[in-house]
């Protein structure tokens, strides 16, 4: 899948899971990095970051916010592809 439609897919599941963040403070942050086939891929074919924006919002995007984000994950974009179709 192309990154910007990867993107696009993933935009319309994380910011509605309020749940992923209801124990964090307003402004955590995670980093996802998204490989094609493995985690040791050097290559990352998608960087984005979902931070809580206040206590009822999450805010999703690829550019660098300026919050130090406090988890970065790892994912192969099958991996992320079976979590969000198994949630949604």
């Amino acid at each position: 899948m192309e990154p910007d439609k990867l993107y696009t897919k993933l935009k319309e599941f994380f910011p509605n899971q309020l749940d992923l963040m209801r124990h964090l403070h307003v402004n955590a942050c995670w980093e996802y990095s998204i490989t094609e086939q493995s985690i040791d891929d050097a290559n990352i074919k998608l960087n984005f970051f979902l931070f809580k924006k206040n206590e009822k919002s999450l805010k999703m995007t690829k550019q660098v916010p300026d919050i130090k984000p406090d988890l970065i994950l790892y994912f192969t974009e099958k991996a992320i592809l079976n979590l969000i179709e198994g949630n949604s």
